[in-house]
Parts: structure tokens; sequence; C-alpha cells
């Protein structure tokens, strides 16, 4: 039933169960939204039975999502937009180590903790770390958070340029002052 070693049968097995089940979870999706829109909503605060109805505006607003997802994805396609780094088109040759490893753009600032920290297990522990700071920052004071203040604000513009140096410094290759700089910015 089982062996230590993958097989390609096994891939492919694995692959078309993928495919087969994100194409079966958008024609769900996909039904749910015509049924929704069809049929109407019910408000549940209210005791009587009001339909919410769908057709102008929400025909309109997922009409808009649509066709912006759809030219977002045709941009992609043919390399109008491209929001990866050009080292990682280069076609793999396995008897070569490449001199620098670019992860896509929003995985960089994660990568730049990871390669500025000498050690392995102080690498993961200190992104680890890096996570459970986020969450304890969100979740020690929500109702605050809630009312946006100055003060509130100021941290969040403090992740958001922090995530974004990390993300410069990640992108650039391993040098020693950008090493530095991603240590700095990590204590």
């Amino acid at each position: 039933l089982g062996n230590y070693v993958m097989c390609v049968v096994t891939l492919k097995r694995f692959y078309i169960l993928h495919f087969v089940l994100s194409l079966v979870l958008i024609v769900i999706m996909l039904l749910h939204i015509i049924y929704l829109h069809k049929l109407g909503s019910t408000n549940p605060m209210f005791h009587n039975n009001l339909k919410v109805t769908f057709f102008p505006h929400f025909y309109a607003k997922d009409l808009y999502i649509i066709l912006v997802f759809l030219m977002i994805l045709f941009l992609n396609y043919f390399n109008f937009m491209e929001l990866s780094h050009s080292d990682n088109n280069i076609e793999v040759n396995p008897l070569v180590t490449p001199l620098h490893i670019v992860p896509e753009w929003y995985f960089l600032s994660f990568y730049t903790i990871l390669k500025c920290i000498n050690s392995k297990i102080a690498g993961i522990l200190l992104l680890v770390s890096f996570f459970v700071l986020l969450i304890n920052i969100v979740s020690i004071n929500y109702t605050a958070i809630i009312v946006w203040n100055v003060n509130n604000l100021y941290i969040v513009m403090d992740w958001f340029a922090l995530y974004a140096i990390l993300m410069f410094v990640g992108a650039k290759l391993p040098l020693a002052i950008y090493l530095y700089l991603a240590k700095i910015f990590i204590i």
C-alpha cells in the first residue's frame, strides 16, 4: 500500500486530485453565487421575509470584479506584468548551484530573516517569534485596533515599513552590508 519513494503514478494521482478538487470547488462556488443571486437573501435580523435582491447593483459589482481578475490573469499570462524576479525564469541546471536564490516577492521578508541568521534553528525560532509577536500585537489590544487612533496607525505603518525594508534586503545579494542591515531591522 505504501512505499518510501514517491513514484510517477502517485504524483500523477495527486496532481489530478488537486486539479479536480479545485474545479469542483469552483463549480460549487459558482452554483452558490447563482442561486444566491437568483433567489435572493433573507435578513436574519428581521422576522418578516423581505428579500434583498441582487439585480442591478450586485451583478454589476460581480461583473467588475470578474473583469479585473481576468485582466490581471491576462497580464500575468502574457508577461505584461511581471510579479516575479527575472532569475526565476532561468532554466534549471541541476549541475550548477545558483549564485542567488530569489523567492517570490511576498516571501522576501521571511527569506531575509532566514538568510541573515547563521544557525538554522535560530532562524526558524526567529521566524516563528515574528509571527507570534504579530499575532500578540493584534490580539492584546483588539478593541483599540477597532477604534483607529494615531498610535495604532503608527504601529501598522511601522510593520509595513519593516516588511518593505526586509523585502528590499531579501531581494539583494547576500553581501555583508545587506546582512548587517537585515540584522539591525530584525532586532
